[in-house]
């Protein structure tokens, strides 16, 4: 992948924004039936992007290793349960809503599906920028670990 992908701004808002609900979802675990809403109004939101429900299991998975990477030692098993939990119920949720709006029509190519009008070549380099910053962490963005770090307790004395 080009190089200038992991600097890419809106790379890195996408990044900041996907940190950022899942930080908000911890903080609203108290008011639970205020936050269903707004994940589901996301849900809805996200079908125009094209955004299928296997695109929600990747994204959890770069979270939990993002935090995994950010975190070290300190991503303890329980750790990672939690946040995989609270994903769940994002990613749930967000899928809920997304179902409630009528599906575009998508043709398949391959093992892509997109929707009409969609740049295949476009969608295929950013399944490849994105298996890429998966697979080699130190290419992600310095703000992106900055954030993880921020979202997490610190440990008392």
């Amino acid at each position: 992948p080009a190089p200038e992908l992991y600097e890419s701004a809106k790379l890195k808002s996408h990044a900041l924004k996907v940190m950022n609900t899942v930080g908000v979802a911890v903080s609203m675990l108290d008011d639970v039936p205020a936050l269903l809403p707004v994940l589901e109004g996301l849900g809805k939101k996200h079908v125009d992007y094209g955004v299928v429900p296997a695109h929600y299991e990747v994204v959890g998975q770069a979270l939990l290793d993002t935090l995994a990477l950010g975190l070290g030692d300190a991503f303890t098993p329980e750790l990672k349960a939690a946040w995989a939990e609270i994903y769940g119920v994002v990613s749930s949720t967000m899928i809920k809503g997304a179902n409630k709006v009528p599906a575009p029509a998508y043709t398949e190519h391959g093992s892509y599906a997109t929707h009409s009008g969609a740049d295949l070549g476009a969608i295929k380099d950013s399944q490849a920028n994105a298996e890429s910053w998966y697979t080699s962490p130190d290419c992600m963005p310095q703000s992106v670990r900055s954030c993880v770090s921020s979202l997490m307790p610190t440990k008392s004395a």
